[in-house]
């Protein structure tokens, strides 16, 4: 057949799927096969390209039917490159079907062709390679083979760059973006996203362009910077929308669901999972789908979490578990197993912590995964931080503060510097805690970041509330109400200083008996309930009832009204029960702890009270 007619149709072909209209190309692509004689070798190519459709139509069963069909042809024909497109098509099919090895199996012959003797470099060879690098690198980015997939994209963009070929430097960029963000660099992983989206832009690759919303979204996820990544998220959203592809669809759901759950809008994140997951529901449950999916039933798992429905938690993670012996996922493996670890932190079940980060330290150094491993460790410092294990929990706070550093995740070394501070103010070493302040000052300065500077001003806060000096404490309450004043930026600093500048305010009450005090305790105890109303959070409704079971029972030591203790009373047996319902264990036993105490000291007291009334009587 006249071989112009399909040049132009492949071109035809290019531009609509381009344009997001698969359907649209598969029909004219029939059309042309209907109208047109062909010879083995044109149909073989049609076969190809109708394989490649269906992929993105979310079909691989039938993609793959397809390609092994154009298999079996193109090996009764002496055509080598012919038979290395058909190699890549049924590869590509079982990758996406989840067979791994069968993928690696026929790609590997692929290979073994393509590099047999008497092969010549021409142009047509050279493109082979390429698109066997392509498959080659995602295939073990999935493995989480780290070096390798590296190794595969950046051969990839030398035969892009060498074949001034835009496909192939875009991909070789989309891949080394993923690699990056693998291995926690994320101002890498961003430069080499943006650098495949212009290209993309260039060829007007508009599917392209959705999924590298999509992954710039996640990144700047990983970067904590919520702003960014919630609006490449709507990016995301809105032409996957236009494209009426539901795969991107969902997967751009996730990706804002998951920044909202960050951002601690936990009603916002379950709407846009939920909706995600109603999209998933109605298509084939193909690989890439069961790593969303799993993903999305991940971050449920810790809405849960956060809502303390600590057990449902972790029988939703144990599914997550479950689910990905189908998926083949170590990295949502390695989270899940994180997130069961913070959900035990909770319970205070702290052994469980520590053998579940073991495990998460495990998977990551098999896969490179930096992020994860510096995650562990802070969570590993957190949890020898409970036990009194100071110079471990040092130990593991130190390993994560570098492992941060190196990563220029700048949130995040706040965050672990916060929790070095603590540990220091722990040990009483007051030169140690202040030598981390000064290094938590020079970030704030350096990135005008206010989730850093008021990351700075609360730990400098708990410096001063930790001296004996009440002048110092004075300060400390200044910060601390300059911070809670503020717009949020972060739930979790402004929960901190709540809670810190609310026992500073107890600790004035003990000692001036002041009503107007009180009337600011109540003030910021509700504040909190009102952020632990939008956060649906436990954890900190359960702080702020101890903290009014503290104030009702000084009010009444003050006052001597018995009304006032018997609320106490009644309050601390709700809270109590919230925490020990919710699975709580480690709140609920300090909260016993503490207060069976000070309920000692004020039964005491309030039967020498008693005692004494009866003495003045007669």
């Amino acid at each position: 057949m006249d071989t112009a007619k399909l040049s132009k149709l492949k071109q035809d072909l290019d531009q609509l799927l381009y344009e997001g209209k698969y359907k649209a190309a598969l029909e004219e692509l029939e059309v042309f096969a209907k109208k047109e004689k062909m010879g083995a070798k044109e149909s073989i190519n049609l076969q190809l390209i109708r394989s490649d459709i269906f992929l993105r139509l979310n079909k691989p069963k039938e993609a793959l039917v397809l390609a092994k069909q154009a298999l079996e042809k193109s090996e009764t024909i002496a055509d080598d490159f012919l038979l290395i497109d058909a190699f890549c098509a049924t590869a590509k099919a079982e990758f996406e079907l989840g067979n791994l090895s069968q993928s690696i199996s026929v790609f590997e012959r692929g290979e073994q062709l393509l590099t047999r003797e008497g092969q010549n470099n021409s142009v047509e060879r050279i493109k082979r390679k390429a698109k066997l690098l392509a498959l080659k690198g995602e295939i073990y980015a999935t493995q989480y083979k780290t070096d390798l997939a590296f190794a595969s994209f950046s051969q990839l963009l030398e035969i892009g760059k060498e074949l001034n070929d835009k496909k192939f430097i875009a991909r070789a960029f989309d891949g080394l973006g993923g690699f990056y963000f693998d291995t926690g660099e994320v101002q890498q992983a961003i430069d080499h996203t943006m650098q495949a989206f212009a290209l993309y832009q260039e060829l007007g690759d508009k599917p392209a362009i959705a999924y590298i919303y999509y992954k710039l979204a996640a990144t700047y996820h990983l970067k904590s910077d919520f702003k960014e990544a919630i609006d490449y998220g709507e990016k995301s959203l809105a032409l996957a929308k236009e494209l009426e592809l539901p795969v991107p669809i969902a997967i751009a759901y996730f990706a804002l669901g998951i920044s909202y759950w960050r951002k601690g809008e936990l009603d916002r994140a379950e709407v846009y999972l939920k909706k995600g997951l109603k999209v998933i529901e109605g298509l084939k449950p193909t690989y890439r789908i069961k790593r969303r999916s799993a993903m999305a039933f991940f971050i449920y798992g810790l809405i849960l979490w956060r809502k303390g429905e600590l057990d449902k938690a972790i029988e939703f993670q144990m599914d997550v578990l479950e689910s990905l012996k189908v998926s083949f996922s170590k990295g949502l493996e390695s989270l899940t197993k994180l997130n069961l670890a913070l959900i035990y932190y909770d319970k205070g079940e702290l052994e469980q912590v520590i053998a579940y980060c073991q495990q998460v330290l495990d998977l990551d150094e098999e896969m490179g995964d930096i992020y994860g491993i510096a995650y562990a460790y802070h969570l590993l410092a957190k949890t020898f931080l409970e036990k009194g294990k100071l110079t471990k929990a040092l130990e593991y706070g130190e390993k994560s503060f570098k492992m941060r550093t190196d990563m220029e995740n700048q949130q995040e070394i706040a965050e672990t510097l916060f929790l070095l501070i603590q540990i220091a103010l722990k040990k009483k070493d007051r030169k140690q805690a202040n030598a981390y302040l000064t290094t938590l000052e020079q970030l704030s300065e350096q990135t005008e970041d206010k989730v850093i500077r008021q990351n700075y001003q609360v730990a400098y806060a708990l410096i001063l509330k930790a001296s004996s000096r009440p002048r110092n404490w004075i300060k400390a309450m200044e910060l601390l109400e300059k911070i809670v004043k503020e717009e949020i930026a972060d739930h979790g600093i402004t929960v901190t200083a709540l809670i810190n500048l609310s026992k500073l305010l107890l600790t004035e009450f003990r000692i001036s008996g002041d009503k107007e005090v009180l009337l600011e305790l109540e003030h910021y105890t509700e504040q909190m309930l009102e952020i632990a109303k939008l956060q649906q959070s436990s954890l900190l409704t359960l702080e702020a009832q101890s903290i009014r079971i503290l104030t009702l029972w000084l009010k009444a030591q003050f006052s001597m009204v018995k009304l006032d203790m018997q609320k106490a009373k009644e309050l601390l047996e709700q809270t109590k029960q919230i925490a020990s319902e919710s699975g709580l264990i480690r709140l609920a036993s300090e909260i016993s702890l503490e207060y069976d105490l000070l309920l000692q000291k004020l039964e005491e007291w309030d039967t020498f009270i008693r005692d004494y009334y009866e003495f003045i009587k007669s």
